[in-house]
């Protein structure tokens, strides 16, 4: 139960974070790319929390607070990107590839379902 609450209160953090990034006015950006600039903010801040688990300075605990709730309710695709570059680590270039394509593609493939679904 306990890493239930570490996981929600860093995600409520994440989303209040996320939300407050779209109502920065920063010139010239739309909507998709205040979205961009998120996620590649959090994936450069999963990126970070990881390697301070990796060396054994932050705890698991931490970790469920910073990485799985803050980044995953500041965003998602930190995640993607992080397990995309793990797998590269790791020498599993087809592999890495294919989860790239395919989750972009299908992900795309899943709204236009969607959509069409709710007509």
């Amino acid at each position: 139960m306990k890493h239930i609450l570490f996981v929600g209160s860093g995600a409520f953090v994440g989303a209040i974070l996320r939300y407050g990034m779209t109502l920065i006015p920063i010139a010239y950006m739309t909507s998709f790319m205040k979205t961009m600039l998120i996620n590649i903010i959090g994936a450069f801040l999963l990126s970070i929390i990881t390697r301070f688990i990796e060396k054994n300075m932050l705890t698991q605990e931490m970790f469920l607070l910073l990485g799985t709730g803050v980044c995953g309710g500041f965003t998602t695709f930190s995640t993607f990107s992080l397990e995309i570059i793990q797998l590269i680590d790791d020498r599993h270039y087809i592999i890495a590839f294919l989860y790239a394509i395919l989750s972009v593609v299908l992900s795309l493939f899943a709204i236009i379902l969607g959509r069409i679904i709710l007509q």
